[in-house]
């Protein structure tokens, strides 16, 4: 299972989740949703490799 991780994926879940946290502190509901998305477009994409 180890080998089928990917790191780039994580970073990118990661990133986008603090940009998320920007926006929604910021006052950009747009960017918070958009990247909340995104979160969970990547998360499935997880799921779904293994």
């Amino acid at each position: 299972m180890i080998g089928k991780l990917r790191p780039q994926i994580f970073l990118a879940i990661l990133v986008l989740g603090i940009l998320a946290g920007f926006g929604a502190l910021k006052g950009y509901p747009e960017i918070a949703t958009g990247t909340i998305g995104g979160i969970i477009a990547l998360g499935m994409k997880v799921l779904e490799s293994e």
